[in-house]
């Protein structure tokens, strides 16, 4: 995975900058954690720091997309989006024409409870504090403390 930060010019406002330095630390220590709590951890962990540096910097809670009207919103969506996900990876696995596709020994279910495990990681543990950093703090950090063309460049 390449960092993110490559694409965001930094324009030396203390903001943005602070929140680069969470997820540049976050991008180079959860890749190279071998234990996967320790790895959530420091996700997580990197997600609520960089929410308290948008939270300090007085962006609401709706501009980072937590507000009690947008957060029931964005759940309904990402629940949907999610379920036709995981329905397209479902009918491409039973689908004989695309079943060898998915058939990689890397997702082999000897590793720490097999492969349902591994996707319950992912859905809970890598997407939420991802989420949570990128799309909400991030984001809303650029829009408020740099040019418009920076939110898109991030997301």
């Amino acid at each position: 995975m390449t960092p993110r930060i490559i694409a965001i010019g930094l324009t030396g406002d203390p903001v943005p900058v602070a929140a680069v330095a969470v997820v540049a630390g976050h991008d180079a220590l959860a890749h190279r954690l071998g234990r996967r709590t320790a790895s959530a951890a420091v996700r997580f962990g990197a997600a609520a720091a960089a929410l308290a540096i948008a939270r300090g910097a007085g962006i609401s809670w709706a501009e980072l997309g937590l507000g009690r009207n947008e957060l029931s919103r964005g759940v309904r969506t990402g629940a949907v989006a999610g379920a036709c996900a995981a329905g397209a990876v479902f009918a491409g696995a039973a689908w004989p024409g695309t079943r060898s596709l998915f058939l990689d020994e890397r997702a082999a279910p000897d590793r720490d409870g097999g492969l349902a495990a591994e996707l319950a990681r992912i859905t809970l543990a890598a997407v939420p504090a991802e989420e949570l950093t990128y799309r909400s703090a991030l984001l809303a950090g650029c829009l408020a403390h740099a040019s418009a063309a920076h939110p898109r460049q991030v997301s």
